[in-house]
């Protein structure tokens, strides 16, 4: 089975698995929408006019309450997934958190996995990367390190569960035609990275975004 192959159907498997909140949005379980807005709420390097008035994303433990910073990666991610529900793009999500998955993942994988086997991801990377559309999507930032809100606990968590397994589990997770597996693991890893959390997001209505333009016309 050709590497694009296999891509396709575990991203599909994916769409199957990964839970609907995902897809819908709804794992944000705050959505603020303002009226009202300040000289510091404009973003002067918009490019829709929607995006005249920044979004804001805030994040705190479930367990404890506590305010958790986001990354400018972590802040994308989030964007990108909100740019591809508007348009209900199931596929586009799942594309978008298994190439997520593999930035953030891969100094793990490579420990754990043969040359052979990564090179596929690499190249199932690139591939995802170079057919993405950037303009309607956006993108992450080169120097973005992280894509996934996962800390260091969740992180070895996942690291254990890898290092325990023995070649033949290895081969059947990341290296067989059954993408069953594989699709499951990246579930696993994104209900780590946002499940522990709440998510709160203020935006701002178009009416605010359209008196936005009007003041920077007059600026």
């Amino acid at each position: 089975m050709k590497h694009n192959d296999w891509t396709a159907h575990a991203i599909w498997k994916i769409v199957e698995l990964l839970p609907q909140k995902y897809i819908d949005g709804s794992y944000i379980e705050n959505r603020i929408i303002k009226e009202e807005f300040t000289l510091e709420d404009i973003n002067y390097s918009f490019y829709y006019a929607k995006d005249v008035l920044k979004s804001y994303i805030y994040c705190e433990w479930k367990t404890s309450g506590k305010t958790r910073s986001l990354s400018a990666g972590e802040l994308r991610t989030i964007s990108m997934l909100e740019e591809c529900r508007v348009f209900d793009e199931r596929y586009q999500i799942a594309t978008l958190v298994f190439m997520a998955y593999l930035h953030d993942l891969d100094f793990i994988l490579s420990k754990y996995l043969s040359a052979k086997v990564m090179g596929k991801f690499h190249r199932r990377q690139t591939t995802m990367i170079n057919k993405w559309d950037k303009e309607a999507y956006g993108f992450w930032h080169a120097k973005s390190k992280k894509y996934l809100p996962l800390d260091d606990e969740s992180l070895k968590e996942i690291e254990i569960g890898i290092e325990n397994m023995d070649s033949d589990d290895l081969e059947r997770l990341f290296d067989s035609g059954d993408v069953t597996f594989f699709a499951k693991h990246v579930c696993y890893v994104i209900e780590l990275a946002f499940g522990n959390k709440t998510f709160t997001s203020t935006d701002f209505t178009f009416e605010a975004c359209e008196k936005a333009l009007e003041l920077l016309e007059d600026i």
